[in-house]
């Protein structure tokens, strides 16, 4: 178990990730990204504390804003690059397998909101998966707010824990849906997802 020399009793940490072996990133209490044991710090570019942090195989940091409806990838450098969404609010993010990353988003101009999670390469968004082409109905539950947050298994299926819905989605790399979850109990609200090796 790892203590982290800069967090103190006082701080709450919304979010970790992993970094290196010489720390992790979490998103604190002050609203700023912090690499714990460094003492490095992000702030972000609305001044607002981000929703969500990842970071993808090749060391960026991404973070989620809904307050300015962005994604931004801060490299090395410390250069942050903004992906300015329009009319999408970023809600949770997660590295996949081949350097890209997922993001869970809501669209702000529909009434309920639709929720979809795109796959970014840098920054340039790859598909979106919204619909079950099948059944022709959305996969997520619409109106899933702050909800969906999200893993990418070793298949590289999506995982997602859509609270508001009460299941667990999975799809495929493409967005086929493979099966939902529902947990054993009405009282099932999944509020977090992981994948290990299996």
């Amino acid at each position: 178990f790892i203590i982290a020399d800069g967090i103190t009793d006082s701080e709450s940490l919304n979010s970790v990730s992993c970094g290196n072996d010489e720390g992790f990133w979490t998103i604190c209490s002050d609203a700023t990204i912090r690499f714990q044991n460094v003492g490095k710090q992000i702030l972000t570019k609305s001044g607002k504390m981000p929703i969500d942090i990842a970071v993808t195989r090749s060391g960026d940091l991404v973070y989620t804003d809904a307050w300015n409806k962005s994604i931004n990838i801060v490299t090395d450098s410390e250069n942050q690059e903004n992906i300015s969404l329009k009319g999408l609010i970023p809600k949770y993010v997660c590295s996949a397998s081949y350097g890209d990353f997922l993001v869970s988003m809501q669209d702000a101009m529909i009434t309920p909101a639709f929720t979809e999670v795109v796959r970014f390469f840098g920054n340039t968004p790859g598909h979106s998966i919204r619909w079950d082409k099948e059944k022709r109905t959305p996969i997520y539950k619409p109106g899933s707010l702050g909800s969906l947050r999200l893993s990418e298994n070793r298949n590289m299926d999506i995982c997602v824990a859509d609270w508001s819905a009460g299941e667990v989605v999975v799809v495929s790399y493409v967005g086929k849906l493979r099966f939902r979850y529902k947990g054993r109990s009405s009282m099932f609200r999944p509020s977090g997802i992981a994948t290990d090796s299996q």
